[in-house]
């Protein structure tokens, strides 16, 4: 798993990127947009801590 969950976390964001059309209103209010926005930030940041090598390599 080691190098990978940047990728995961990557294509998560692809499929949500997918489902823009979806009504988001009806699932995120619009007062929570920026709430939402920074915590798929902070979860980047978190996993770009967590990453210390190159793409499916190990240590």
């Amino acid at each position: 798993m080691k190098g990978y969950k940047t990728i995961i976390f990557g294509a998560l964001l692809a499929v949500l990127g997918f489902l823009q059309g979806f009504d988001w209103v009806t699932v995120v209010p619009e007062q929570w947009t920026g709430v939402v926005l920074a915590v798929i930030g902070g979860m980047t940041m978190l996993l770009r801590k967590m990453t210390t090598t190159p793409l499916g390599q190990s240590e």
